[in-house]
């Protein structure tokens, strides 16, 4: 079996990590007060998300966002996950929310 194929993945791998450029925006304000770009609504694949709460992070950072939000279903820890590892790399903020199921009034 041939390792050209697994070599050229691991390659790919190292250069794109190494030259993923994150995106340059101006600082916008209106009012005295910095207009922030953000997301305040995401699952990842704690609940019916696809990425991993590091992957989330990165993908807002690489977007550009200045702010993220966590918010699963009835539970937190996915989101403190996203924090903290967004604080080790100086990422996005990240909001940790959580979404309950509907209540129905009779």
């Amino acid at each position: 079996m041939s390792r050209a194929p697994f070599v050229l993945l691991a390659v790919g791998l190292v250069l794109g990590a190494a030259y993923d450029r994150l995106p340059t925006r101006p600082v916008v304000a209106r009012a005295g007060y910095r207009v922030l770009a953000g997301d305040f609504h995401a699952h990842t694949r704690f609940s019916d998300g696809f990425l991993g709460p590091w992957d989330l992070v990165l993908h807002a950072r690489r977007r550009g966002l200045d702010v993220v939000g966590v918010t699963e279903h009835n539970q937190v820890f996915p989101g403190k996950l996203a924090r903290a590892f967004s604080r080790a790399i100086g990422g996005p903020t990240v909001v940790v929310g959580e979404r309950s199921p509907s209540r129905s009034s009779t």
